[in-house]
């Protein structure tokens, strides 16, 4: 057999991926592929902005009409709940607060005003009052809006009086500030004009009610606590007087502060004195400690510092006279002892020196000592008694302060409440009702139109979000550009799903092609010729794969039964034949085999024979009149599965120099037959079902493929529904109807 150098057994894997070509889906070009593991899946696939719009736009495009189906049952169902709904009418009352009104007529109050900061917390304020209970309840008893408002629907009696005693809450109640303005409006919803108007104004009426309510209350309040608070600082201020008065006699004095000051004054003054006996105290001490130390510079510090320095002056001479001497003349000599009396004399007038500085250092520094220590005393003596005095002078000035503050503090409040109670006699205009709730001409609620819109937006948001997550969650694939995106295999052709596709059989003898069809006809006849395109897109792929050179024995294999292998491998067969080179197809699926049916053929002899060896291949292989179309049936004996390994690859050997293309139709590669043929043929196809194969599964399949060093020419997905890429647009049914040579004749479909 000729394998035209492509046999897989005889090349290396990675030679074998680097011959690889790559066919874009619908484009028609084939570029050289990257080399790679066949079959890695992606779950998740990265995609850039792009590429995630297309997606989405396919995915809706692939389920619009559950879509538009969902979103006008939604509408549907908003219309039918809004006429359904009790119709409200909506009334509104504005309540004005003024900020400009001051908050009393005599007094400081009548030059305050409320700040602008201020009235944003006010007004939040207010609004959590009209809302509170005792604004609500009186027109809730009134009107009986607990149940208006169906709150007490389905509740028993002694739910339904926990209820009333609880706080109320109306859920068609609606307090609001309009931006920037000192309003507010106090709206409700009721059945009807009226009697929104009517609950609207009653609500606007009763919060007027409580706040003016509230304010007296409050001033009766605090006027009494003012009242005793007025009695207690009197009494104060009486008890205050009279232990001033007490206390200033028993100092004795009218001024106390005076005598602190004469005090103070002292007491800088001996603490001056102690500073500077204390500094002397200090140095003298030095002094001394300095002057007990046996050397000559201790004792210069001293007052009689000057005269022994002057002795140790004339001392340092004499030594150098006596050195100078005793290295002229000896000891015997006159002008030798001369000269050392002098130094000895000197010596010892030094030694007295030093000796009487010390001695009158010492004296200096203890009376220094006693000097600081008689100061010291005194001051202190002088310390107590400015303390006593500070201390009782303090009591002095703070029992004066506390009576005068008291007397200030009865006096401020007893003015203020009097002016209290003139303000308190004039009525309050800073809550006003601006405008009275009247009777709404239309209803708001419901809104057909908005809940129209609303149902369609929403419908068509959730419609979307399940379809993306329905897809997301899908792993199979549906659209070739799922393969490229989440599977990295070369995809050679997507076949369109065709209803009641006729047998290879009928096309096969069919010949010229008659008159256009109409209707319904002319729909399965565009959808044959879609399918007829598809395989003979297939057929060129194969035809100029690995850069030129054809194909010598293809392999079509799938991960399942029904994956439709069979039925393309037959179609592909007649389209290589139709281009006039000579093809054998071999049913190799000795299990079940169907390659006798698409053309009509005798399946009891075939493949199973000749590796039984009770024929030759020449006489099991069929020819298909009148093209250069060969088809080898399965047969029916399954003891030949076991030989179909060494006896196919002797099969091929033998009659490969006989055709140009050998298609062999192998069972699903869970089979192990079909693993083996994989390894002895010059390519392998892979047919997967769209929407029914997974992205797993398929990977399983070329992993299988590439661990048996498999020539995995490709993947074919088959049964497309709505595929674009299988859409000709104008060419799609007259130009499928020329009679030309290569095309599949579909006019007696």
């Amino acid at each position: 057999m000729v394998n035209n150098g492509l046999n897989h057994h005889n090349s290396e894997p990675g030679m074998e991926l680097a011959e690889f070509t790559r066919a874009r889906p619908g484009a028609g070009v084939l570029v050289p592929a990257i080399p790679q593991m066949p079959g890695s899946y992606r779950q998740a696939p990265g995609e850039n902005p792009s590429e995630s719009v297309s997606r989405f736009v396919r995915v809706l495009l692939a389920h619009k009409w559950k879509i538009l189906s969902f979103m006008a049952l939604s509408m549907v169902l908003a219309v039918v709940v809004s006429l359904f709904l009790q119709k409200l009418y909506e009334g509104t009352a504005t309540i004005k607060l003024d900020a400009k009104n001051s908050a009393g007529i005599i007094g400081q109050q009548a030059t305050t005003s409320l700040a602008g900061n201020d009235m944003d917390q006010i007004i939040t304020t207010e609004i959590e009052i009209v809302q509170s209970d005792p604004v609500l309840r009186p027109v809730v008893e009134k009107y009986h809006l607990l149940e208006m408002e169906k709150q007490t629907r389905g509740l028993d009696p002694a739910e339904i009086e926990r209820l009333h005693n609880a706080p109320i809450e109306l859920k068609r109640l609606k307090v609001k500030r309009p931006p920037n303005t000192y309003l507010i409006l106090i709206s409700y919803r009721a059945p009807t004009p009226e009697l929104a108007a009517a609950i609207t104004n009653a609500i606007a009426d009763s919060y007027i009610a409580h706040a003016f309510d509230s304010k007296n209350r409050s001033y009766a309040e605090v006027s009494g606590l003012i009242a005793r608070q007025l009695k207690e600082l009197r009494a104060k201020t009486e008890a205050s007087s009279a232990l001033l008065t007490s206390y200033e006699k028993e100092l004795d004095m009218v001024d106390p502060e005076q005598r602190t000051s004469v005090l103070s004054t002292r007491l800088l003054q001996l603490n001056t004195e102690y500073t500077g006996a204390q500094a002397d105290r200090m140095k003298k001490e030095a002094d001394d400690k300095e002057n007990r130390l046996p050397t000559v510079a201790s004792a210069e510090v001293s007052v009689q510092g000057q005269a022994l320095e002057r002795a140790v002056e004339r001392l340092d001479t004499a030594r150098q006279h006596f050195a100078t001497v005793s290295s002229v003349y000896g000891e015997n000599n006159a002008e030798y002892k001369k000269s050392q009396k002098e130094v000895k004399e000197l010596e010892t007038q030094v030694e007295a020196l030093k000796n009487n500085t010390r001695d009158r250092v010492h004296s200096d520094y203890l009376e220094a000592l006693e000097r600081e220590n008689g100061v010291r005393l005194l001051l202190d003596q002088t310390k107590k008694e400015f303390e006593r005095l500070s201390a009782r002078t303090f009591q002095y000035q703070q029992l004066k302060q506390d009576a005068d503050n008291d007397r200030k503090l009865y006096e401020d409040l007893d003015r203020h409440t009097r002016e209290g109670d003139i303000n308190n006699g004039f009525e309050d205009t800073i809550i006003q009702i601006s405008s009275r709730a009247l009777p709404p001409l239309e209803q708001v609620f419901p809104k057909l139109l908005l809940n129209l819109a609303i149902a369609f937006v929403l419908s068509g948001l959730v419609a979307a979000f399940v379809a993306m997550v329905s897809d997301a969650v899908d792993s199979t694939f549906s659209e070739p550009e799922d393969v490229a995106a989440r599977l990295q295999v070369d995809l050679l052709c997507s076949v369109p799903a065709v209803k009641e596709l006729p047998r290879a059989s009928v096309l096969a003898s069919a010949e010229e092609p008659g008159p256009a069809p109409n209707g319904k006809s002319q729909k399965r006849a565009l959808a044959l010729d879609r399918f007829g395109e598809a395989i003979r897109g297939l057929r060129n792929t194969i035809s100029i794969g690995h850069i030129g050179r054809p194909v010598g024995s293809l392999l079509i294999t799938s991960s399942f039964p029904g994956e439709g292998k069979s039925t393309t491998a037959a179609y592909l067969a007649l389209t290589f034949a139709l281009l006039g080179k000579r093809t054998l197809l071999i049913d190799a699926d000795l299990r079940r085999g169907t390659a006798h049916s698409q053309f009509n053929l005798n399946g009891g002899h075939g493949l199973s024979d000749v590796l039984l060896g009770k024929a030759e291949w020449a006489d099991a292989a069929v020819k298909i009149e009148p093209h250069p179309l060969y088809v080898m049936p399965s047969g029916f004996s399954r003891r030949a599965s076991d030989l179909i390994g060494p006896g196919m690859s002797d099969l091929l050997n033998q009659i490969g120099r006989e055709f140009d293309v050998i298609l062999i139709d192998a069972p699903p590669l869970g089979f192990a037959e079909s693993q083996q043929l994989a390894s002895i043929v010059d390519g392998v196809m892979v047919v997967a079902k769209s929407g029914t194969t997974g992205g797993k599964v398929l990977a399983q399949t070329f992993a299988a493929l590439f661990r048996a060093r498999a020539n995995v020419v490709g993947l074919v997905l088959n049964q497309v529904k709505g595929s674009r890429n299988a859409d000709f647009g104008y060419y799609g049914y007259a130009y499928g109807y020329a009679n030309r040579k290569g095309a599949i004749p579909t006019s007696k479909i």
